[in-house]
């Protein structure tokens, strides 16, 4: 009897720890599937600049902050005016400062949507915790990554090099609409043959 208490006990505690957890539905407030103009709107309202050269399919914006940190750019993707992927790019001030300032974020996501799952892998002759890793990252022989999964739909942080320099980005994905965005795709490269 002891035994089955405790195993309530331990199920509940467990299923109110799972259920504390946000579910991955948008980001910055937004839920996946707004329009663009609904999009365009709800970032406006927080003070973001929408970035020139937009399409029906992206819209870049600047002048905003997730978490308290600067985005260097944020990108929306929509498939039939519905969003369904945005992209946070950040650029840590000090590159050296890239992995704790990627540690620190995927910490912060953690406590929203729980234990991501992390992935590093490096390419001889670089190895974790060799002193390198910067080097490694910006050459192409260092992944960081960690992922959220809430059913179809993700998130997940990688550090990556561009342009000569370090980034973070910060992906939010629908996958339910993503799939209707590479079927799509799909459909328009059978169409150019």
């Amino acid at each position: 009897m002891k035994n089955l208490i405790l195993i309530t006990l331990l199920f509940v505690a467990f299923q109110g720890q799972a259920q504390s957890n946000k579910p991955i539905d948008g980001f910055l407030g937004i839920k996946f599937g707004s329009s663009a103009a609904q999009v365009t709107e709800a970032l406006k309202a927080k003070s973001a600049v929408v970035n020139t050269g937009q399409t029906a399919e992206s819209i870049g914006f600047s002048n905003v902050t997730l978490g308290g940190r600067k985005v260097s750019t944020l990108f929306v993707h929509f498939i039939n005016d519905k969003a369904y992927e945005a992209l946070f790019m950040f650029r840590p001030e000090l590159e050296t400062q890239s992995i704790e300032y990627y540690n620190s974020l995927v910490k912060d996501i953690d406590g929203v949507y729980g234990a991501g799952k992390p992935y590093k892998d490096f390419k001889k002759p670089y190895a974790d915790g060799d002193g390198y890793e910067i080097t490694a990252i910006k050459t192409g022989n260092a992944n960081y990554e960690t992922s959220w999964e809430n059913g179809d739909n993700l998130a997940w942080v990688a550090i990556l090099p561009r342009d000569e320099r370090i980034v973070l980005r910060l992906t939010y994905r629908d996958g339910k609409l993503f799939q209707l965005y590479t079927d799509a795709k799909k459909q328009k490269n059978k169409s150019e043959f």
